[in-house]
């Protein structure tokens, strides 16, 4: 009963979202097209709908990183610019074996830690074989191999990616914020 409940409130929550951005979806990128679970939740929402004519950047994180410091600039970016259609999106991978084993650890870490308020998917693979569509179709449109934890990826209100940065580009370097403020 309980897996019969869960599967409608999936179902339901994927429709009511796609029905909500039908237009926006077509207008996506496939791989923006796709449905993502939030971070320790059974909510689905197309991806499409949190990036549609938004500015966004698109970061794997990890909690137990030397980098895991950027959330703050991270979350300080998205409050900044957010009232301007830019948003950050965080996809928590323990592909470099950085990451925490439960989402509800990661969500609770990172909202006690940083305050993160901006959307986070559940936790996902960024490289190799198992690596999600998202980040197959972001390292191969920006000609960028992700080589550890706190790459960021910038696409356009159309949802085309622009511009990649590696870990060592810090959330608030004036390159990264000329890059955001020239899309906006």
């Amino acid at each position: 009963m309980q897996r019969r409940n869960l599967f409608r409130t999936i179902v339901s929550a994927f429709f009511a979202g796609s029905a909500v951005s039908s237009t926006q979806a077509s207008s996506c990128a496939d791989p923006l097209n796709q449905p993502i679970r939030l971070l320790n939740s059974d909510t689905i929402k197309p991806l499409c709908e949190l990036t549609a004519g938004k500015v966004c950047l698109l970061v794997n994180v990890a909690s137990h990183c030397g980098f895991t410091y950027q959330y703050e600039a991270l979350e300080k970016l998205h409050k900044k610019y957010e009232a301007q259609g830019f948003t950050v999106i965080g996809f928590p991978s323990g592909d470099f074996f950085q990451e925490k084993d439960k989402e509800a650890d990661i969500a609770q870490f990172c909202s006690l830690n940083y305050g993160v308020t901006f959307p986070m998917s559940e936790k996902i693979h960024v490289r190799g074989e198992e690596a999600s569509p998202i980040f197959r179709w972001l390292q191969d449109k920006t000609d960028t191999s992700v080589k550890w934890n706190f790459y960021k990826f910038l696409l356009d209100r159309n949802g085309k990616p622009v511009q990649a940065f590696s870990s060592m580009s810090e959330p608030l370097d004036k390159k990264l914020i000329d890059a955001i403020e020239g899309l906006l």
